[in-house]
């Protein structure tokens, strides 16, 4: 009798709860693997009902734990493990720990540490970045009083997602919310690190640059709801600028992951033009989250989520995921959460997928839970992609699909 050998799986440890994580999901199934998510929270995660997938559940989701989790899932399906990988800020390090345990594929540590912390990536990067301070507690701001002429922006140097950034108007907001970082805790207390990052405000339009081994593959236009913290409401794929702009950003993307090391795999770099200047936001070590990839793919065709599993896989082919294949414009567009009180309903869906030019919708928010009003990308609860032949027809038509989305709670 003819024993099966086992089953080649790839492992995801948490990630976006909309665009990446699915999509990862998703194109691992189709290059043949079996997709193992690996999570604390399935809940969270609506695409697991609707995505052939093996679910996971730990406790901790520390390196030790993913890797006993995946010995467990191993041993009791019959599978091989061939890639661990991640989509979530939050999940690098653990999988990277996890990954060269198991002798997998994997980043530089190096790289993904001065990606992660982001005053590293400043101090690396001097020439890309504004003026910046890094501070352990609130009395470190006297002694960098004189760095900053006007607005700020202050933010965690570790934290993802926009989660505890804001736009302080004058110095005393400035000190309120750096001090207010440790009164709720998104910040540890008394550890001795500078945990929050003081810069200045750069004025004008966000771009981020899709990289993959450290080659630029498109910029992609952001657009920005600051009025309650830092929300990426929309992505459009590629962006309408200049080109000579488009190349300075490509440029600059690659000359930040080269010097920073993150040379393997995904990156998803984000600037600001202000007219004059491109000013270096972050370095996202992983796949642009926010739907992202599913734009690149739907104008360009261009399969970074793909690419990405053949990497940690080590499967052949990575540079034939990464080919244009096709030359239209993309649009994905947010319907935020604006109450946290639970949800009773979301509607409107079917009518945004029938709308002219929309190729795809969906939503994470479940009948009954309620989703904290937070400031920041984890606010996005449905959306809507559109593509055409231009960039304002794509840009029309999602805008269009997502008036007809609402996300009804018991609030009335």
């Amino acid at each position: 009798m003819n024993i099966p050998g086992p089953r080649k799986a790839v492992a995801f440890v948490e990630g976006t709860m909309i665009g990446a994580g699915e999509h990862c999901v998703r194109a691992a199934t189709e290059l043949g693997l079996v997709p193992v998510f690996v999570t604390k929270e399935p809940e969270i995660y609506p695409f697991l009902d609707r995505c052939p997938c093996e679910v996971v559940e730990v406790t901790t989701a520390d390196d030790g734990d993913i890797l006993d989790a995946l010995s467990c899932v191993s041993n009791e399906r019959n599978l091989e493990i061939v890639g661990v990988g991640t989509t979530s800020d939050n999940m690098l390090l653990p999988v990277l720990a996890a990954a060269k345990t198991l002798g997998l594929e994997h980043p530089c540590p190096a790289s993904i540490r001065n990606c992660k912390d982001k005053s590293a990536t400043r101090r690396l990067l001097p020439d890309q970045s504004p003026a910046f301070r890094s501070v352990s507690s609130a009395r470190d701001l006297d002694d960098c009083r004189g760095l900053f002429t006007g607005e700020t922006i202050v933010k965690p140097t570790s934290l993802n997602s926009g989660l505890g950034v804001r736009r302080c108007r004058s110095w005393a907001d400035t000190k309120r919310h750096v001090e207010h970082l440790w009164e709720v805790g998104l910040v540890p207390e008394g550890d001795g690190t500078q945990q929050v990052l003081v810069e200045e405000y750069v004025s004008g339009q966000e771009f981020s640059v899709e990289v993959f081994d450290g080659v630029a593959l498109g910029v992609t236009q952001v657009e920005i709801d600051d009025s309650m913290g830092f929300i990426e409401v929309s992505h459009l794929h590629p962006a309408a600028c200049d080109p000579e702009l488009d190349s300075m950003l490509a440029a600059s993307a690659e000359e930040a992951v080269r010097r920073t090391g993150l040379i393997w795999g995904p990156a998803h770099v984000q600037y600001r033009w202000n007219g004059t200047h491109a000013r270096l936001i972050e370095i996202n070590p992983r796949l642009g989250g926010g739907n992202v990839t599913q734009c690149v793919e739907h104008s360009r065709g261009v399969r970074l989520a793909h690419a990405y599993v053949k990497r940690i896989c080590r499967l052949p082919g990575v540079g034939d995921e990464l080919r244009v294949s096709n030359d239209k414009w993309a649009v994905v567009r947010f319907v935020l959460s604006r109450t946290s009180e639970p949800v009773s309903e979301v509607t409107g869906l079917e009518d945004a997928g029938r709308a002219d030019c929309v190729v795809e919708v969906g939503t994470r928010a479940r009948t009954g839970e309620r989703y904290a009003v937070k400031g920041s990308n984890h606010d996005r609860l449905a959306f809507a992609i559109a593509s055409a032949n231009n960039a304002e027809d794509a840009i029309a038509a999602a805008r269009v699909a997502v008036e007809h989305i609402s996300i009804e709670t018991q609030e009335g």
